[in-house]
Parts: structure tokens; C-alpha cells; sequence
């Protein structure tokens, strides 16, 4: 049966991912009150690009990882990275409407010397990296940056995705700001801090939407046809973004050390799509 969303249940599980994200930041990055050795906010060798800052895994100061074999990859202040979550009503409407794997998305940044994840998941939140990763079915996730002639004022970035932090998510993709959804505030965010516009808003109608008709009619979306809106996999289309190729490399997180805190983390996950999607 299909539960009706209402913007105080947003609030409501908002709070066991927010609880669970507190509890296992210690284990899920390198935190502020850990040892110097263990924080990602040692400088990586070469100049930042993009007006940002990047850090090669290997310029993280611990002996471990200098002789792990996934030791090359980077992660830059403003990537976007796009997951599949969980599966659920939603989620699976969500691919099946946009026709691509990727139903979830986010922008990457660095915080308080860890990285981390904007997103919009129950409200806009930022999330540790190595716990939004272990989070999407399979683990797997795909990098999109900005063009290397395209300039990025990362402070300016920041202060746009923080204007939306707290804002619930917006399970009736509108396109205001009274609540926001994934792939909104990634374009809100690059549209209103860089004047870049990525990708290109659909309306619902242009979509495949029909085999979802009734889960947009008994979940009380009621999304109407001419409804636009900005889907993940049409941001991966914008012109000013190239992909970074992660398909031989999957970058390694050394920070993810406790396997029974991922156990806790994706519990309070699938409990958060099972209360709003069913």
C-alpha cells in the first residue's frame, strides 16, 4: 500500500538519517577531532583546478594508503556524483520515468577537512562521501565536472548550497524553492553561484511516464503532465560537464572503517524509503 507523503513525515525521517549521519562520522570520514594523519585536508601535490580545491588520494598523510593500489584517483570541490538508491516505489519510478540508472545525485565538497556530499534526501543535508557511496545499490556511482576552461568560484558554490541546507525534500517536483529535490539543487546551485545552466528542464508528458501513472496517482503526487523539471540523468547531458572516468578505478575511502556502522547507516536508509515510499 502506498502511504501518502506529508511534508512533516519529511521532517520526521529526516531526523533518523541526520541521527544515524551524526553517529557514524567518526567512522565514515576523516572528522575534525581525529589526529592530523587521519584528516583529508593534507595538499595534494599540483595546483587546484577550476578555481577549487582537489585532492589525489595519495596526498592523504597515512602510510596505508600510499600502498593501496587505488591510490591515484581525485576528488575535486564541485564534482557532481550521481548514484542508484535503494529500490523502492519511488526510486524505481524515478529511473523508469528519466530512463536511467542513476536516481539519486549530489555535489561534492570539502568540509572541515572531510568530504562530503550536498544532497537533497529527506531535507538538504551534507552527507560523508565514503557513506554516500557505500549507500547506492552496488556502491557504484559516476563523476561529472565541470569543463577544465570553465572557471568555478567555490566560495560562492558553498554559500548557494548552504542557502538550501534544512530546506525538505520536494517529493511534488516543483520548481520553487518552498522545497527541493536532488537534481534542483544541483542546478539552483550552479545556475544561481556560477550562471551556468545544466542540462535542460522536461516536462513530465515528454517523459516515459506512463507505466508509473498509477504510482503518481495513488501516492498523491499527482504530478500533471506539463509539470517541468530537471531529472539526474539530464544534468549528465549538459553541455559544460564532462565525465570523469571511474569505470577502471573506484576511489578508495580509507576513513570506512567499520563495517557494522555501514550496517547501521543502510538500515536507517531503507527504513527511510520504506516509511515515505510505502
Amino acid at each position: 500500500m502506498t502511504m501518502k507523503i506529508t511534508r512533516s513525515r519529511h521532517r520526521l525521517f529526516s531526523v533518523v538519517l541526520l541521527g544515524a549521519g551524526f553517529i557514524l562520522t567518526p567512522s565514515f570520514c576523516a572528522c575534525k577531532s581525529h589526529p592530523a594523519s587521519h584528516r583529508a585536508d593534507a595538499v595534494a601535490e599540483g595546483e587546484p583546478q577550476n578555481g577549487g580545491t582537489h585532492l589525489h588520494s595519495k596526498g592523504v598523510a597515512t602510510d596505508d594508503l600510499e600502498n593501496r593500489e587505488n591510490a591515484d584517483c581525485d576528488w575535486r570541490e564541485g564534482d557532481i556524483i550521481f548514484q542508484s538508491l535503494p529500490h523502492g516505489e519511488l526510486v524505481d519510478a524515478i529511473e523508469g520515468v528519466t530512463q536511467s540508472e542513476w536516481s539519486h545525485c549530489g555535489v561534492i565538497m570539502l568540509e572541515d577537512g572531510a568530504w562530503v556530499v550536498y544532497e537533497a534526501l529527506g531535507e538538504v543535508i551534507y552527507t560523508p562521501l565514503a557513506a554516500w557511496i557505500k549507500r547506492g545499490r552496488g556502491e557504484k556511482y559516476v563523476l561529472y565536472r565541470l569543463k577544465p576552461d570553465i572557471d568555478l568560484d567555490v566560495k560562492k558554490l558553498r554559500q548557494a548550497l548552504q542557502s538550501f541546507l534544512g530546506k525538505v525534500y520536494d517529493y511534488y517536483y516543483e520548481p520553487d524553492d518552498s522545497a527541493i529535490y536532488c537534481s534542483e539543487l544541483v542546478y539552483k546551485t550552479y545556475d544561481r553561484s556560477e550562471g551556468i545552466q545544466l542540462g535542460v528542464w522536461e516536462t513530465l508528458g515528454s517523459l516515459n511516464w506512463e507505466p508509473f501513472e498509477e504510482f503518481n496517482r495513488t501516492s498523491g503526487m499527482n504530478m500533471p503532465l506539463d509539470n517541468p523539471m530537471i531529472t539526474p540523468v539530464g544534468l549528465t547531458r549538459s553541455e559544460f560537464l564532462v565525465q570523469v572516468e571511474t569505470a577502471e578505478w573506484q576511489c578508495s575511502l580509507p576513513w570506512v572503517e567499520s563495517a557494522s556502522a555501514y550496517g547501521l547507516w543502510n538500515r536507517a536508509v531503507d527504513l527511510y524509503f520504506s516509511l515515505t515510499q510505502r
